[in-house]
């Protein structure tokens, strides 16, 4: 596999803090035929490791999760406002796609500002990130 692909193919992985599993069994999928043993930490950091002969030794290291938001509000017309988990800057995520997780279906929305003129006057102050969804589950 190519570094694009592997980076395409990592990246996809939805892994928000916390829920880093699938992005680091796939990276543990991966290695596995690379290294000569892979383990994981009592707090869940997977660790590969490849003997060698010599005294030096190198780490390579990377950081796994992706952003992830919860949903703190879901209004009758559509819009789902959302908190972070972890930190992020509300700026860099408008107009990007969301992909929405509930217990029995998935949606998908796109991360936008609620209006100015549909905001309070209070609200116009402070970001208030919304996913406006789809209500056709996927």
């Amino acid at each position: 596999m190519n570094t694009k692909d592997l980076l395409l193919k990592l990246s996809s992985i939805h892994g928000p803090s916390g829920h880093e599993y699938k992005a680091t069994k796939e990276i543990e999928n991966i290695m596995k035929d690379l290294v000569d043993e892979c383990h994981y930490t009592k707090v869940g950091s997977l660790v590969c490791v490849k003997k060698g002969e010599g005294k030096g030794k190198i780490g390579l290291l990377a950081h796994v999760d992706q952003l992830g938001f919860v949903i703190s509000k879901v209004t009758d017309d559509g819009f789902a406002y959302v908190s972070g988990i972890g930190g992020w800057d509300p700026k860099t995520v408008i107009g990007q796609r969301a992909k929405i997780y509930s217990k029995n279906r998935e949606f998908y929305g796109v991360f936008g500002f609620l209006a100015p003129h549909l905001q309070k006057a209070e609200d116009r102050k402070k970001y208030q990130l919304l996913i406006i969804c789809s209500l056709i589950s996927v």
